[in-house]
């Protein structure tokens, strides 16, 4: 008697979604650093962020999906997950990091830590 083994059948390939780093600008106060990162499209429960030791982690998932009834025709918009990362210097009191977000923008502020303030010398002539 013969056998045949047979190759059972590959299951699609999981589909990734597609990694984004979102585009940021950085300010810098006397008092405090600002954070303005772009995350369009994210709702705001699903989005994150964390800073551990001195990383400061902003993650998040844009969906895009057709509405109720449409069709997709086109997209230019991409959605998927969004993660960044910032070096936090020791001079930022990351415990007292504020966040906002509006309209598709993520606003972040950590504040310097008062030893880290600029400090204004008198000279003397």
């Amino acid at each position: 008697m013969t056998t045949t083994a047979t190759k059972a059948p590959e299951k699609p390939a999981a589909r990734r979604e597609p990694l984004q780093v979102p585009d940021a600008d950085v300010y810098e106060t006397a008092k405090a650093v600002h954070l303005t990162l772009d995350l369009a499209g994210v709702n705001p429960p699903e989005l994150e962020a964390h800073a551990e030791a001195d990383i400061l982690r902003i993650s998040g998932r844009a969906v895009a999906d057709a509405p109720e009834g449409y069709t997709l025709t086109g997209r230019e918009f991409r959605p998927g997950r969004y993660i960044r990362e910032f070096q936090l210097s020791p001079h930022l009191d990351a415990e007292k990091a504020t966040a906002t977000f509006r309209h598709g923008l993520l606003e972040v502020t950590i504040p310097k830590k008062e030893a880290a303030k600029k400090l204004e010398i008198n000279i003397k002539t």
